[in-house]
């Protein structure tokens, strides 16, 4: 029994010194090299899983690793340009000057009435890193910053970046999210449909099928090119749909309703592989808040400036047709 015991106890003595070293591991893998008190930033975000902002007066946002990329809440997909900022203040970030005591008191004050609390995970149920951030500095040199349990604030800046970077920490959802309508993987493509809904002659379906794609119009009573498809076109057009990326989203536009009642310009349909699809139905942006225009089909795009784009029935964006304009061919268009 005595060996028993003993055993045990040793056991526990082992795990709690491979816990000990393994906090010890990753404290010095994410540390950069300063004082606790002032240890901001990390040296890379390679292991880190979540990153958590709590705004003392708005909702929590997390991030969440998946694969490449970052979902924002368990839910939408981050906006890629918004993560490499928020990279580069993580990782690049470095002390400017420590205030003095009276303005360290203000600070203090202001992280209890308007702070963003920034918590850093890396597989654990615990962060290994914590830390406030307060105001941007009056002159605007820097971001006041604090460590949880410490009492000295300091102020830290981004080398290159004029001002404070406070705003990197709270933007509104529809900012963090990504702009992407399209970022398909051509051989997950099965098809691309393409219906103008003024304009069913110029409609088609593409079929993916490698060298040996086909192109069909929607129209079943439509006379079909007796000509082979233009092989090079048709794998062009299909690898269009890897990034493609909106204006903006639009998260609470008043005019939505209205909007979704008019006849739109086209909707575009990519099913996959897998057997999951993505609707995309484009109205001519102009043409909704200024009046009817010529945009019945492809030949009428050169008259177009803009899309609103309605994803999946429930996002709304605004897109440029410079960006999206090349998704909209004639079906003739690929026989050439």
């Amino acid at each position: 029994m005595k060996k028993i015991v003993s055993l045990l106890a040793l056991l526990v003595v082992l795990v709690g010194a491979a816990y000990y070293f393994f906090q010890q591991n990753q404290k010095q893998k994410y540390s950069s090299g300063l004082t606790p008190d002032r240890d901001f930033a990390i040296k890379t975000l390679d292991g880190v899983t979540n990153i958590v902002l709590k705004h003392t007066r708005l909702q929590p946002t997390q991030f969440q690793r998946k694969g490449n990329g970052w979902i924002i809440n368990n839910k939408h997909e981050a906006n890629k340009e918004t993560m490499r900022n928020l990279t580069d203040i993580l990782t690049k970030m470095q002390l400017k000057y420590t205030p003095s005591k009276a303005t360290n008191a203000t600070v203090k004050k202001d992280i209890e009435n308007a702070g963003i609390k920034v918590m850093l995970y890396a597989g654990e149920d615990k962060p290994f890193k914590t830390y406030y951030l307060a105001t941007d500095t009056k002159d605007n040199d820097g971001t006041f910053m604090m460590m949880e349990g410490a009492s000295q604030a300091f102020v830290m800046h981004l080398p290159g970046l004029a001002g404070g970077f406070r705003s990197r920490f709270e933007q509104p959802l529809a900012k963090l999210r990504s702009i992407y309508v399209f970022e398909e993987d051509q051989a997950n493509v099965k098809s691309v449909t393409v219906d103008y809904i003024k304009s069913a002659s110029s409609s088609f379906k593409i079929t993916n099928a490698g060298e040996s794609a086909t192109v069909e119009p929607l129209l079943s009573n439509m006379t079909r090119q007796t000509l082979p498809v233009n092989k090079l076109i048709a794998n062009r057009y299909l690898g269009y749909f890897s990034s493609i990326g909106a204006e903006v989203l639009l998260e609470n536009y008043e005019l939505k309703d209205s909007l979704l009642k008019k006849v739109p310009f086209a909707t575009v349909i990519v099913e996959r592989v897998d057997g999951t699809r993505s609707k995309n139905v484009f109205y001519v942006y102009e043409e909704f808040l200024k009046g009817p225009m010529p945009s019945r089909g492809p030949a009428d795009l050169p008259k177009i400036n803009r899309f609103f784009t309605w994803v999946n029935d429930k996002d709304l964006y605004i897109s440029q047709n410079r960006v999206f304009g090349k998704i909209f061919l004639d079906y003739k268009d690929f026989f050439n």
